[in-house]
């Protein structure tokens, strides 16, 4: 269950950080058993366009019941749905794999997040760099 909360409060993170068009920010960081990777795309205004998430959550089998990963991820599904966002979801032996793609107009309606589709490309990467993210343009 303890990676279960570390997947969704990862995934939340997703949702602050959006972002095509003039430029693009890629931005990656790794902890333990977890990868998330930003690739976020903005306008020619430097405003957020579009993004996706893809978060890759590895598990020792042995610790986590398969019933639990297998809700988790029906969980997440839904959510994704419910927000107008895309989910694809990659389930191996020992990890799980998902990408999220989404619009800047889901940032604020998924999370109540600070950042809206007025979020510009410094804002978002100075986050991100101040939440330990490598970024690179």
């Amino acid at each position: 269950m303890k990676r279960i909360g570390l997947v969704l409060v990862s995934l939340s993170l997703v949702f602050l950080s959006v972002g095509c068009g003039g430029k693009s920010l890629n931005c990656s960081k790794t902890q333990s058993d977890q990868t998330m990777e930003y690739n976020l795309k903005f306008d020619k205004d430097d405003k957020i366009k579009s993004g996706t998430m893809t978060l890759v959550q590895k598990y020792d089998k042995d610790e986590v019941d398969e019933d639990e990963i297998d809700e988790f991820i029906d969980e997440m599904k839904e959510e994704a749905k419910e927000n107008g966002m895309k989910l694809k979801v990659k389930k191996g032996k020992e990890k799980v794999t998902f990408t999220i793609s989404f619009d800047a107009d889901k940032v604020n309606e998924a999370l109540g997040s600070s950042y809206d589709d007025n979020s510009t490309y410094d804002e978002i990467q100075d986050e991100l760099k101040d939440s330990d993210f490598k970024c690179k343009k």
